[in-house]
């Protein structure tokens, strides 16, 4: 080999052994060993997402017209049975969420009716129900007019009682039906 083949070797060699010694000096990671329990599982942390600014100031709508996420902690399905009821929207789609029960509201109207109802009740810091985008239930997106208009033409119409209609006598009946075979007959 040249001198300059060895001169390379040499400097690469030097350079990995620096490296290697910079591993070792490097602490290693401590790790805590959990005890094996098949009934304990342990999982991530919770993340709340938040909007990039750059992407909130080039698309302001992204926060009033995405998907609101309506959630509650364990034990507070009360509440959301509450809503469906009381506001006529039994057809709410949720399921089992990260903590409790977890609703994803598309309607915008549906937003500011359920928000109006939720003003002031104990939000996500008192282990309550609330919109992801209003975790404390100030009524951010809370419309009275709207709430109102849903309170007293939606729901009244949904909850007054349908047309009595008068029984008809069986005899009746039975006449109907002989006049209808005779004629067939005839």
């Amino acid at each position: 080999m040249n001198e300059a083949t060895l001169q390379r070797i040499e400097e690469l060699t030097e350079k990995v052994n620096q490296l290697l010694l910079a591993r070792e000096t490097v602490p290693a990671p401590i790790t805590v060993t959990e005890p094996e329990d098949e009934f304990i599982t342990t999982r991530a942390p919770a993340s709340e997402l938040k909007i990039y600014p750059m992407l909130k100031d080039a698309l302001p709508s992204i926060e009033e017209n995405f998907f609101h996420l309506l959630s509650t902690f364990p034990g507070k399905e009360p509440l959301l049975t509450e809503i469906k009821d009381k506001l006529c929207y039994p057809n709410i789609n949720c399921k089992p969420g990260y903590l409790g029960i977890d609703c994803i509201i598309l309607d915008d109207t549906m937003v500011k009716v359920i928000s109006c109802f939720l003003k002031g009740k104990p939000g996500k810091s008192k282990r309550g129900i609330s919109f992801l985008s209003d975790s404390e239930n100030t009524g951010k997106s809370c419309n009275q007019s709207v709430f109102d208009n849903h309170i007293n033409n939606v729901c009244k119409k949904a909850t007054e009682p349908a047309i009595a209609i008068a029984p008809v006598p069986v005899a009746d009946i039975q006449k109907c039906m002989n006049k209808c075979v005779d004629d067939a007959l005839k």
